[in-house]
């Protein structure tokens, strides 16, 4: 198939679909979406990839405004099992899947002449993002937003004890997230596969600028995460450093919402 000289741009969003090649036969949704205004209102030769966290959607919080922030069109799409896109959700797990997702998005845009300027990750996406940068040296840079560098924290406190005690006992137990409402059952896999990350030590195999931003009211993941990443980070790799005032995980309010997409300009704006 002859490819265009560039992709042509959608009027304000427009849905793609994506092969997972981590996962043969099945799709990854997404949805491209270009500023109203800028240099490219008329075609794409940049994006910015957006990639959510744990248990929700590509629709997360503030990503669909984004690209107004920065003047550059974004694609946001879902990781398998969630939303729109095909497979199984991971749960808990996914770290080794969810890198390879992201390559075939990646590799997707550039066979079509697009360049992938930065990738944007929350959360969970944020350590996808983080570990796809270590592995792959074709994105100029990496935002971290709300992203855990310690990945033995949060799953007990998050369980309790009782409910931890039968995990480890019976091999899998039943979950229920109370943000997203997802339900699902915990295994041993899903622990051992998220404990096998290493932030620390893989971070020096960063090829790319790594920016980090967090809310110094992060309940989910705590601020000190923020500033371990930055400063583990090789200083031919390590960005800014942002921490937002007042701020939580999941930018609910509309001043959270301006404050993490005023930073994001900062550091991407055309």
């Amino acid at each position: 198939m002859e490819l265009p000289e560039a992709w042509a741009a959608p009027a304000s969003e427009s849905q793609v679909i994506i092969a997972n090649t981590n996962a043969p036969g099945s799709n990854l949704y997404g949805t491209l979406q270009n500023p109203s205004t800028g240099p490219c209102v008329t075609e794409i030769r940049k994006i910015i990839v957006l990639c959510h966290g744990f248990a929700v959607n590509r629709d997360f919080g503030f990503f669909r405004r984004v690209a107004e922030a920065t003047g550059l069109p974004t694609f946001r799409f879902d990781f398998a099992g969630c939303g729109k896109s095909e497979g199984t959700f991971p749960g808990f797990g996914g770290y080794k899947s969810e890198p390879e997702q992201l390559r075939a998005v990646v590799t997707f845009w550039k066979s079509h002449g697009v360049e992938v300027t930065a990738i944007v990750g929350h959360s969970k996406g944020g350590n996808v993002s983080l570990l796809y940068a270590t592995q792959y040296d074709d994105v100029k840079s990496v935002v971290s937003i709300c992203a855990r560098f310690d990945m033995s924290r949060g799953l007990r406190e998050r369980l309790g004890e009782d409910r931890w005690a039968a995990l480890q006992s019976n091999g899998t137990i039943p979950y229920t997230d109370p943000f997203s409402g997802v339900s699902f059952q915990i295994t041993r896999d899903m622990i051992e596969d998220r404990m096998s990350v290493n932030v620390r030590g893989v971070a020096q195999l960063f090829f790319t600028k790594v920016h980090v931003i967090h809310g110094d009211r992060d309940r989910v993941i705590p601020v000190e995460d923020a500033g371990k990443l930055h400063e583990c980070l090789p200083l031919s790799c390590r960005g800014s450093l942002t921490l937002l005032p007042g701020v939580g995980h999941a930018f609910i309010s509309e001043e959270e919402r301006k404050l993490v997409l005023s930073a994001l300009a900062a550091v991407l704006r055309v």
